[in-house]
């Protein structure tokens, strides 16, 4: 039989991989003052916008991780669990940092902000691969 709530959170967490490796993507063709092309300004936006689904996703999981496997976490490795909770702020701060680069990109097209853009694409991608590791150890451990 199928457990649907271990489906989703595996696909939440490859989906978390591939979102990272969405925003790196436009890192590579975001030079400071060269105009995107709207491809490249869609790569962006989709990027950011696949990032959000995957984060609203982990939204989603949230309540039954919190009532399941949390309780069980906190008594038997404490800092552990304190590492799953900051990895759902830093996933956070990822969110936030890869949307306003979009907005930024996707609001001018002179390429006047690709380099700030560039940079929080960037650190925001990082940010999900530590999520991602994070919540791989916990996942292990949950199981």
């Amino acid at each position: 039989m199928i457990d649907w709530v271990e489906l989703a959170r595996s696909m939440h967490g490859h989906a978390g991989v591939l979102a990272a490796a969405a925003l790196l993507h436009p890192v590579v063709f975001l030079r400071p003052g060269r105009p995107l092309s709207r491809p490249q300004r869609w790569a962006v936006g989709a990027g950011a916008g696949m990032l959000a689904a995957v984060y609203a996703s982990g939204l989603a999981l949230y309540p039954g991780y919190r009532e399941r496997e949390r309780p069980a976490l906190m008594q038997q490795d404490f800092p552990l669990a304190l590492w799953f909770e900051r990895k759902e702020h830093l996933a956070f701060v990822a969110v936030v940092l890869a949307g306003t680069a979009a907005l930024m990109v996707l609001s001018r097209r002179d390429g006047s902000h690709n380099r700030v853009a560039r940079w929080m694409l960037g650190v925001s991608a990082a940010l999900v691969l530590v999520v991602a590791a994070v919540g791989s150890v916990v996942g292990v451990w949950t199981r």
